[in-house]
């Protein structure tokens, strides 16, 4: 299980609600959860848990051989529903949870309103809030081959069809030349 991300972001969310999630896996099965981010040193005594926990620097690693490694991607920006209120919850997108699906990691995250736009729960990835919506995700990925396979295949291939820069250039390339060809 992997994050990749703001260290603001894993502080206050890790505090709400994925430390007891993870704390709630950990009793159903074994683990490893690893943080790719900066400012590694100020979140080892923070992000704590009675499971294993890797700490990544992304100055001091090769982010790719890092990442992909994950075998669940999790995202969260969200401490609560109320949070959305928060300009700097309101604003965020959901390109960190995009770069996992990218690689066909399946993906947890927070139901921020760019996420709800671009992404379908249950088809491309999973929406949480509570510890305990994180951890019944967390657990019916690991558990449900289907589900898992399904936020994989469904979220490579939204991000291949709508999100890679080839795919960008040639809508763009057609918005272009329909303009021209007005003239």
């Amino acid at each position: 299980i992997g994050y990749h991300g703001n260290p603001y972001h894993i502080k206050n969310s890790f505090k709400y609600c994925l430390s007891e999630a993870l704390e709630l896996l950990s009793k159903h099965c074994e683990f490893e959860f690893h943080i790719l981010t900066n400012e590694v040193s100020s979140l080892k005594n923070i992000i704590t848990g009675s499971f294993p926990i890797k700490f990544f620097e992304y100055a001091n690693v090769d982010f790719e051989n890092v990442i992909n490694n994950f075998d669940i991607g999790v995202t969260p920006t969200m401490t609560d529903k109320q949070s959305l209120e928060a300009t700097s919850i309101l604003i965020r997108n959901s390109n960190r949870t995009i770069s996992l699906l990218a690689r066909g990691i399946p993906s947890i995250t927070s139901p921020l309103p760019q996420s709800v736009n671009d992404l379908e729960n249950s088809i491309h990835t999973v929406f949480a809030i509570t510890a305990k919506e994180w951890f019944d995700s967390l657990k019916k990925l690991i558990e449900d081959e289907n589900l898992y396979n399904t936020i994989r295949d469904n979220g490579y291939k939204l991000v291949k069809n709508n999100f890679l820069v080839d795919t960008a250039v040639e809508e763009l390339t057609k918005i272009i030349e329909s303009v021209l060809n007005e003239k």
